[in-house]
Formats: structure tokens, C-alpha cells, sequence
């Protein structure tokens, strides 16, 4: 049993799931947390120097208590929501679904994860030419050679006036930057339209995915240890998706 997972499994995305915001939603505590950062800034200039072992054992015991007296309230008070929903589906979903998951990972986390770093980075290669290839193949296209001195495939500027003022395309969506070009809006210019503006969407997402890829990979390899090892970190209570 999972408290946190208990709270997602019912409540979703309504509000916050973290220990302090549920507590103050559905008991209206008080900031708890505030006599420890206090304490902190006190001895630490940037909170990314925090340390939470320099905090005096009076203040710390009084913040683990309420941490405490905290989730006991929450497990308690999410336990009818959960059994009635959906006539108890969504106390199964967290049975059969997310205790499973969170105890899997958990395992990853502990027992570490092995890659084929010689794998890792000839792949890591392959993806940067495949990268490079796109973005000369599409600089080389007609209607980008006619009406740009230079293109650069990952700039939202340049893809904004290609699609939307060279090749008129219809808009799809706006932002703060100008009309979107995000994923979602290269997928629907490469099924509806046709031509180049079908093209050159397809293979700006191709580009995107290869950058991705590249990020991750790099990251493996970055962060692996001397046995190539990774100490993965899910972030299991953090994440919403």
C-alpha cells in the first residue's frame, strides 16, 4: 500500500499529491516546513547547498512528527474514496496496477541497470549523422533554398515562416512565440497537407526524435559508472506522468 498512490489513484491531477499541499487541502496545516528553511538559509547561501543533517535535532524531530501524523491522516482518509469508486476499480487499479510498478522500478533502482556502452555509442553516432543528413537534405529543398540565405531545421523562427508565409499553411495553434510548430503540429501538416510543407513536417519530427534520442544516450553514457552501470533515479513520488 502506497498512500501517495492511493491520492493519484483517486484525485489524479486535481490539486497537488505531495504530503504538505494534501495536508493543508484537506487539513488545513500549517507550514510545517518553514522553521527548517529558516534554519537553513541561516547557514546555507544557495539552497542547492542544503543539508539537512545541520538542522538542530529539536526542530527536526518536530518536522518528522508532523510528517508522520500527517500520512497517518492521509491513509486514513483515503481509504473509503478508494474502496467506493468506481465500485472498487480504482482500489484495484492501485492493487494490480501501481503497488506492481512502484515495486518493479524500485527493484531497478536498488539493483542498477547494465548498458553495452560500445552499443551505446555507436548508436549515440548513427543518430548525429542521421541528424546531420536531415538537416542538409531539407536546407537543400527548393522552396528553402529560394527564400532563405540560411536555414537552421531546429529554429521555431525559421519553421514559422517556412510553413506559414513561404508555403501558406494552414495555422494550427498559437503561442507566445508566434503560430505552433511543436510535434503535434508537424504530425497534422504531414497527414493533411501535401508537397513539400507534408515533407519537410515529416522529417522535422524525424529530426526531433534523433535530438531526443541523442539526449538520453548522451546521458547514459555520461552518468554510467567505470562498469558501466547506471544507478537510475524514477523519481516515483515527483513525477505526474
Amino acid at each position: 500500500y502506497d498512500t501517495m498512490l492511493a491520492y493519484y489513484a483517486v484525485f489524479n491531477k486535481q490539486f497537488a499529491l505531495g504530503l504538505k499541499p494534501l495536508a493543508k487541502n484537506l487539513f488545513h496545516s500549517e507550514d510545517y516546513e518553514q522553521a527548517l528553511q529558516v534554519e537553513l538559509k541561516k547557514k546555507f547561501k544557495r539552497k542547492a547547498d542544503w543539508k539537512f543533517d545541520s538542522i538542530p535535532l529539536n526542530i527536526f524531530y518536530q518536522y518528522a512528527g508532523l510528517d508522520s501524523y500527517y500520512t497517518y491522516k492521509l491513509m486514513e482518509n483515503i481509504k473509503l474514496p478508494l474502496s467506493k469508486i468506481h465500485n472498487g476499480e480504482v482500489s484495484k487499479m492501485h492493487k494490480t496496477h501501481l503497488m506492481p510498478t512502484l515495486e518493479a522500478v524500485a527493484k531497478m533502482e536498488d539493483a542498477n541497470l547494465h548498458i553495452d556502452a560500445t552499443w551505446t555509442q555507436g548508436y549515440l553516432s548513427a543518430l548525429e549523422e542521421l541528424r546531420k543528413d536531415i538537416a542538409t537534405g531539407v536546407s537543400e529543398i527548393p522552396c528553402i533554398k529560394e527564400n532563405f540565405d540560411e536555414f537552421n531545421i531546429a529554429s521555431t523562427h525559421n519553421l514559422q515562416n517556412l510553413f506559414f508565409k513561404v508555403l501558406k499553411v494552414k495555422t494550427r495553434g498559437k503561442t507566445k512565440t508566434g503560430f505552433s510548430t511543436d510535434v503535434n503540429t508537424m504530425k497534422l501538416i504531414h497527414e493533411e497537407e501535401e508537397g513539400d510543407a507534408s515533407y519537410i513536417a515529416q522529417k522535422v519530427v524525424e529530426y526531433r526524435k534523433a535530438v531526443k534520442m541523442e539526449g538520453y544516450l548522451k546521458a547514459f553514457l555520461e552518468n554510467k559508472n567505470q562498469d558501466n552501470f547506471l544507478k537510475p533515479n524514477f523519481a516515483l513520488h515527483g513525477t505526474t506522468s
